[in-house]
């Protein structure tokens, strides 16, 4: 150790501040968890058991991929978590209601599988945190042949962040993702919404997430989950981010690396 790190943990320990771990981070990509769709592996360097994230991507149901993440996925890994950044199938490219949803559940038996059956923790942004919201509430819906596995999973914690959770007030825009209007048939709407299934689903920790200067996704979809999930008796907080805008909440240059603080807190707390 030079001089400069020994007086710097030096006075460490003297105050007694914990200084956080960084880990090295080794990637292993494109893992396959459909015949079409991957996932990329985030993994601290060190032998040590770590608890486990599910990561899922935004792109305002018709675009985006997991690549938007990778610097989000390096950071929450370089703290100690393994981090499983997933894609789906994006209305773009045929995505849709029920398809999509069962990629997410794919993407979650995989990562069961990958981790040894790790209880997981799911993330999801931006419309990712819909969908991800959804079939972490529905309890095993969304069941698919189509799955590389169909390893069980656990999940015991939620994160989401920056979710446009009721899909309904974007009514036209998403008429082709649910094949349907509202009013000709609300079903699919209903069946892909996380609120339908607040009744009955699991009572895991929630950490919600929005920046109070987000113009893409208003804040008020995540206060409105947030009334709405404890209403339900769920263990739900809401972190409200001052000036944090739509991008910059996973931007781990800015308002990234609180964002992924929570994470880890949730995910440590969810391993226990």
């Amino acid at each position: 150790m030079n001089r400069f790190l020994a007086i710097v943990a030096l006075v460490t320990a003297c105050a007694g501040v914990t200084v956080p771990v960084v880990y090295d981070v080794t990637v292993t990509r494109d893992v396959a968890f459909t015949e079409t769709l991957d996932m990329d592996v985030f993994t601290p360097g060190s032998d040590a058991s770590f608890p486990a994230v599910v990561l899922f991507h935004g792109g305002s149901w018709y675009g985006g991929d997991k690549s938007t993440l990778d610097g989000f996925a390096e950071l929450l890994a370089s703290k100690g978590l393994v981090v499983y950044n997933a894609t789906y199938t994006v209305g773009g490219a045929g995505g849709g209601f029920p398809d999509s949803y069962e990629d997410i559940r794919c993407a979650m038996a995989m990562a069961s599988e990958l981790s040894a059956g790790t209880p997981l923790t799911v993330v999801g942004y931006s419309a990712g945190a819909h969908l991800a919201s959804t079939v972490v509430l529905s309890d095993g819906q969304f069941q698919s042949d189509r799955c590389a596995s169909n390893s069980p999973y656990t999940i015991t914690g939620f994160a989401g962040l920056a979710g446009p959770y009721e899909a309904k007030r974007y009514g036209p825009l998403l008429v082709s993702w649910f094949g349907t209007t509202f009013q000709d048939d609300p079903e699919p709407w209903d069946l892909g919404s996380p609120y339908s299934y607040l009744t009955a689903a699991t009572r895991i920790p929630i950490v919600l997430v929005h920046g109070d200067g987000d113009q893409v996704v208003q804040l008020g979809f995540s206060e409105g989950f947030d009334m709405a999930l404890t209403g339900a008796g769920f263990d739900v907080s809401l972190t409200i981010l001052e000036n944090a805008d739509h991008a910059t909440i996973v931007d781990p240059t800015t308002d990234g690396a609180a964002v992924a603080d929570l994470i880890f807190e949730l995910a440590s707390r969810s391993s226990d």
